[in-house]
């Protein structure tokens, strides 16, 4: 995992999360660092991860990380079933921008599935405000939705200001903006959603 990759998650945005939804099971899809995983299993998260290669789902070997245990399973890709378990947390680290749209609408829709009532889901992705978009649109080849296919043969789908927001309707928006990384040029579009609750916190 290269910094760039785990940069697309902000550390300051996802202990906000972990604030405001009581400690219980978290998903994390996407690349996931060994001190990520610390550092929410100390908020007394039970975190399972996911990680997506760019043509199949890929394994990961269970950690244990100074007495700290990350459960890791695979994804079936082609039906995006993350879980019929209610997560309090999902978190989307990197793969909406490294998905087809079509593929990253289903990975949406099944992470608002696996969210239980009252939990968060936090995305980050690229913006279209990033630097490397346009030259990345005029050399590569377009597969719609500001979506570019290098000439390495990677998908890069870069998102407007706004529209992971129109994924969430219904939900209440806890934190939408971009944001600058630190070190390699690379603009990220942050948003957490709450799916509504019938309680005050976490049921």
């Amino acid at each position: 995992m290269s910094k760039a990759e785990e940069g697309l998650v902000s550390d300051v945005v996802l202990d906000r999360v972990l604030g405001v939804v009581r400690p219980g099971p978290l998903l994390y899809v996407g690349c996931l660092s060994a001190a990520r995983a610390i550092r929410c299993r100390r908020r007394g998260f039970e975190v399972t991860t996911v990680a997506f290669a760019p043509a199949a789902v890929v394994e990961c070997p269970p950690h244990d990380l100074a007495g700290l245990v990350v459960t890791e399973r695979t994804v079936d890709r082609a039906g995006m079933d993350l879980s019929s378990e209610g997560y309090g947390v999902v978190v989307l680290a990197e793969p909406l921008s490294h998905l087809p749209p079509t593929e990253g609408e289903r990975l949406i829709a099944a992470a608002r599935r696996a969210t239980r009532p009252g939990g968060a889901i936090y995305a980050a992705a690229y913006a279209t405000g990033d630097p490397r978009f346009e030259a990345l649109r005029a050399g590569g080849q377009s597969l719609g939705r500001h979506t570019v296919r290098t000439a390495d043969g990677r998908v890069l789908r870069f998102f407007l200001t706004g529209e992971l927001a129109m994924a969430f309707e219904g939900w209440l928006l806890l934190h939408a903006a971009e944001r600058r990384l630190d070190g390699p040029a690379r603009v990220v579009s942050d948003l957490v959603a709450r799916r509504p609750s019938t309680g005050t916190l976490l049921a």
